[in-house]
């Protein structure tokens, strides 16, 4: 009998690695950190876990805020009993886990690292306690949750810099002229209307050559930063090349865009 438990226990744990191949092929193509979030959490309540959630810091708006990205189960009659310890050990800087007991349950709290800097945190729960082979693949898994989720902020700013004009940190001609293609597309569709404004600097070359192309530059900057801050969130600037730049206005009427321009000027 032992060793009939022994080789169905052998059987379900190569299963579940198994499935934790599968898991971490999948998750690799994804390049959004909240379904490769909520791909893990679901894993783990697939395997027996009675509840997870998965949060992440928000490094760049407020490092002290979290998002919760995924969960599963229960995890909310758990989570509010725990905030404070889940908050604390999100700010960890190592790789060490935390226990708790609660009735028949233990919880576990992890700290998601990447380069000794906390990114968020894993909390789950199971009845009675935590094999040794459940902290080794929840070890795994957040380790492959930092890497992808440090991967997908590198493609980011990867992409974004592709996009983004380096010098006014507006659009470029290329992503500036998708949009507006992309705007005509839906006025054929939908129809509507929208505006373009092309600005000029014609007055620019002469301070170039009185006062040298880096007093130029600072004065393209500055005017980029003045088009950006008096447009809408749904409008957008880019740089044509030059002294030259344009501003579309999606569901605009030239009135209102007239308006927008008058307050750049």
């Amino acid at each position: 009998m032992d060793s009939l438990s022994t080789l169905i226990k052998n059987r379900q744990d190569a299963q579940r690695l198994r499935s934790l191949h599968e898991l971490v092929s999948h998750i690799a193509l994804e390049r959004n950190d909240q379904i490769i979030s909520h791909l893990a959490a679901k894993w783990f309540h697939d395997m027996g876990f009675e509840a997870v959630a998965i949060y992440q810091r928000q490094q760049a708006t407020a490092p002290d805020k979290l998002k919760l990205l995924g969960e599963s189960g229960n995890s909310q009659e758990f989570i509010s009993l725990f905030l404070e310890e889940i908050n604390r050990v999100a700010k960890s800087k190592t790789m060490e886990l935390e226990y708790f007991n609660l009735d028949n349950y233990q919880l576990l709290l992890a700290p998601i690292v990447i380069q000794n800097e906390s990114h968020g945190v894993f909390f789950a729960s199971k009845e009675h306690i935590f094999t040794e082979q459940d902290i080794d693949i929840v070890l795994i898994i957040i380790n492959y949750l930092a890497i992808f989720w440090e991967l997908n902020h590198l493609i980011a700013i990867t992409e974004q810099e592709a996009l983004v004009d380096s010098l006014t940190m507006v659009w470029n001609r290329r992503y500036i002229m998708k949009r507006i293609y992309e705007e005509d597309e839906k006025l054929n569709r939908y129809n509507g209307e929208a505006c373009i404004a092309i600005i000029d600097l014609g007055n620019l070359k002469p301070i170039n050559d009185n006062y040298g192309h880096s007093i130029g530059d600072i004065i393209l900057k500055m005017i980029a930063s003045t088009i950006a801050a008096n447009i809408r969130n749904i409008d957008a600037v880019g740089r044509l090349g030059g002294d030259e730049f344009i501003i579309l206005f999606p569901n605009t009427s030239f009135a209102e865009a007239r308006a927008a321009m008058d307050r750049i000027n």
